[in-house]
């Protein structure tokens, strides 16, 4: 039997990268996400587009926010932010 390791895909970067967030709508705002990634690339125009679903019971929200990434150091800046936000449920 052979072990196998679970790795990273390499993206090519720059990209326009799709962040998945799913939230507690009570505790957090669709402006605090989009503000995190705008305050986080350092430019508005970086953001590509924003979709918003309910679930089905309408008890969370699940967000597919857009962007444009220079490098996987701000991939994983805007990843962290997300985490440290209480009401964030998943992320993909």
């Amino acid at each position: 039997m052979t072990e196998t390791s679970c790795r990273r895909p390499e993206l090519d970067y720059p990209l326009d990268y799709t962040f998945k967030v799913i939230v507690d709508p009570e505790r957090v705002q669709e402006t605090q996400l989009l503000q995190i990634v705008t305050s986080l690339l350092d430019s508005s125009n970086r953001l590509r587009s924003v979709t918003q679903r309910p679930s089905k019971k309408g008890s969370y929200l699940s967000y597919s926010i857009t962007a444009h990434i220079k490098a996987r150091s701000e991939l994983e800046t805007v990843y962290t932010a997300f985490r440290k936000l209480d009401g964030v449920v998943y992320l993909l």
